[in-house]
């Protein structure tokens, strides 16, 4: 097979960025070695957030905002996508005055952030009793369903001329005269002039195997999912114990708040610590950490064990099986 650009990984990372060389014209060959989102993109938050964001991140996430707000009618399919804002909640006043000194660093990229009082906490989110000492509170903040959007984006790449590979892990990329001529999955070769490494937690020991370091921090947190409840409140919400997404289909997507300070190492595994980080950056859960591993868990609704690779599920069957061809795609 021949084409101009490998994207490895098939996540959210990997398949955005295949749509958009795709929708430009760009030839282009999206490989992942199980299935589409079968990993980290189907089993996080799918919180697409300004809010708390280190100022750095500001104007990416504003820009990401942006194409999020359009992509169900751009790509004419579910993604789960609203825009019903993020509660962060205050327990007491040293939250609040670090609120409010984000809230500084936000007026500077006019946010429609701001500050809630205890009862208008309560109303956002469908408590009472006041048991909360204010909120941050940014209204266009949104949501995607991570099961939906890796999927829906990768079947766009495909109807716009890019090929999709599943279950074609690349093992390494080629070179000649310090160029890159290709890639060598599991199913053979595929000649190309670029290579984007998306491959999530693997990246590290991706790079690594080709002399390239790629620092990564490593993150052990719980998620879960429930049983269909009723809605209370159309926001995303966090506190420093939890997270919490309203429901998808009734049931909701909750996360014990982990945060760690430790080096960005690909062989150190932190353990959680609930430290709230001073940059405002609140680390989001990442794959399991297992034995000094990057090896992501192959959890399956949240409830299998950890440390295996991830396989098809048996109930979710592989969405795209392209066998590798030949010839330019």
């Amino acid at each position: 097979m021949q084409t101009e650009v490998v994207v490895i990984g098939a996540g959210i990372a990997g398949t955005m960025t295949a749509y958009f060389l795709a929708k430009e014209g760009i030839p282009v060959v999206l490989c992942e070695k199980g299935r589409v989102g079968g990993e980290q993109s189907s089993r996080n938050w799918g919180w697409v957030r300004k809010q708390g964001r280190d100022p750095r991140e500001l104007p990416a996430i504003i820009e990401s905002l942006r194409i999020w707000e359009s992509l169900e009618q751009e790509i004419e399919a579910d993604i789960g996508w609203h825009q019903g804002g993020t509660v962060y909640l205050a327990e007491d006043d040293g939250d609040l005055a670090h609120f409010e000194r984000w809230l500084g660093f936000a007026k500077d990229y006019q946010l429609d952030s701001r500050m809630l009082s205890p009862d208008e906490v309560d109303r956002q989110i469908g408590a009472e009793g006041r048991q909360w000492k204010g909120a941050l509170y940014t209204p266009s903040d949104g949501r995607a369903e991570p099961e939906k959007a890796a999927l829906a984006i990768a079947k766009a790449v495909e109807r716009l001329g890019g090929v999709v590979l599943t279950e074609c892990a690349v093992r390494t990329v080629e070179q000649a005269a310090g160029r890159v001529t290709g890639v060598v999955t599991e199913k053979g070769e595929i000649t190309c002039q670029s290579v984007v490494c998306a491959a999530g937690a693997w990246s590290s020991l991706f790079s690594r195997n080709l002399g390239f370091g790629f620092p990564q921090l490593k993150v052990r947190s719980s998620v879960l999912r429930t049983e269909p409840t009723p809605l209370a409140t159309e926001s995303n919400v966090g506190s420093s114990a939890a997270r919490r997404r309203p429901p998808s289909g009734g049931a909701r997507t909750a996360a014990i708040r982990s945060a760690v300070r430790a080096a960005a190492s690909s062989r150190s595994c932190p353990t959680q610590s609930g430290i709230f980080d001073p940059s405002f950056r609140r680390v989001r859960p990442s794959p399991t950490c297992v034995s000094g591993s990057t090896r992501p868990s192959s959890r399956n609704s949240f409830a299998r064990g950890a440390g295996t690779e991830t396989k098809s599920h048996p109930s979710r069957p592989t969405a795209f099986s392209t066998p590798l061809p030949t010839g330019r795609p």
